[in-house]
């Protein structure tokens, strides 16, 4: 960022909170850039801003190019990674059955990529409710 504010928003529950708000000097991002994964959260400027945009490959070229920026660039993403999880960032909702092998395969596959989720228990009424709002439709194939 060059001039303005950015807020960063975890969007993954009912109620969207900020979760930092980054200002001049500062930059936004997540570890998944770099692997062409999306966003976990949503960013907003709060005030008229000026930024530099780049891309993931522009961002593995840059990192490439100048070492030293990819060392602090890198630990500070993953360290970026490592709060979200702390602060309970829900990240993607995972809903399925406690003896479903698919819904632990999913999990654990998240788990190992350190991809924020919480997993939703389909037996349970609240879980099953939650789907409901999000598949108005209905979901296949849950009993």
């Amino acid at each position: 960022m060059t001039t303005g504010a950015i807020g960063i928003y975890d969007i993954t529950s009912s109620t969207e909170r900020l979760l930092v708000e980054h200002g001049p000097g500062g930059f936004t991002g997540d570890v998944g850039i770099l692997a062409g994964r999306p966003a976990l959260n949503e960013a907003r400027a709060s005030v008229d801003s000026e930024v530099v945009r780049l891309d993931g490959t522009q961002l593995r070229h840059l990192l490439a190019l100048n070492p030293l920026i990819g060392e602090k660039w890198i630990s500070a993403l993953i360290r970026r990674r490592i709060l979200l999880l702390a602060r309970d960032c829900r990240g993607i909702h995972v809903f399925g059955r406690a003896d479903d092998p698919a819904t632990l395969q999913v999990s654990e596959f998240l788990y190992r990529n350190g991809v924020p989720h919480c997993w939703l228990d389909v037996a349970d009424d609240d879980a099953r409710a939650r789907l409901a709002r999000l598949l108005p439709q209905g979901p296949r194939n849950l009993r």
